[in-house]
């Protein structure tokens, strides 16, 4: 079991100081847990993928085998996002934040996998080739990968940019430091991801080479 369920209070236990100090210890566990998540801790993102991956498997959403990888890392990322954002609140347990992100992204799955009714075959198809959603999906995985094994400052200020939208004159002002300081962090960030996903990749060029490597614009 990822997570161990809490000891449950017998006939015995006496209702008072010993089951609250019970209930604060947990509460502890699972924001120690989801602190070391958000920072990238190897174990830590072990058992949230597992248990994202109970989840996934549950046989009632019919998700074959194939397709589990791909909606773990897609949860994965989203939990990360959120956890991330600045105004986040956990309002019950980190367990049942990451089923229900889980669970939602299984039911979207099922939605987009609907049986078809019968078209036209003249009608145009306007979705998007196949293949750019393999790569999406890809994309999304290396990216989780390099972003929890960057440095702790180099995460932050990808946060910042990326899940906060704050700029860099946005930035300089919070922290006291200079745009070209900000800027220069980022191109050092930025060239440490690459390195990080060359590594992933095991090789040194390849449909990656192709990703735009200007740093992000001001906003």
């Amino acid at each position: 079991m990822v997570f161990s369920r809490r000891p449950e209070r017998s006939a015995t236990t006496p209702v008072g100081q010993a089951s609250s100090s019970l209930d604060e210890a947990g509460e502890r566990t699972l924001s120690n847990l989801l602190r070391s998540f958000q920072a990238g801790d190897r174990a830590a993102v072990a058992r949230i993928e597992a248990l994202i991956d109970r989840v996934v498997r549950f046989r009632g959403y019919y998700i074959p085998p194939g397709e589990r990888v791909d909606i773990v890392q897609d949860v994965l990322l989203d939990v990360w996002q959120e956890v991330s954002d600045p105004g986040f609140v956990l309002r019950t347990n980190v367990e049942s934040l990451v089923r229900t992100v889980a669970c939602r992204a299984c039911v979207d799955w099922i939605r987009r996998h609907r049986p078809a009714v019968d078209v036209d075959p003249a009608l145009a198809d306007g979705s998007d080739p196949p293949d750019r959603e393999i790569l999406r999906r890809e994309r999304v995985r290396l990216g989780v990968r390099v972003l929890l094994e960057l440095r702790p400052p180099c995460r932050e200020l990808f946060k910042q940019f990326v899940v906060a939208g704050l700029g860099y004159r946005e930035m300089a002002d919070r922290q006291g430091r200079s745009e070209g300081a900000l800027r220069t962090q980022m191109a050092q960030c930025l060239k440490e991801a690459r390195v990080l996903l060359d590594r992933i990749c095991r090789r040194p060029t390849g449909p990656w080479s192709a990703v735009r490597r200007n740093d992000p614009d001001d906003t």
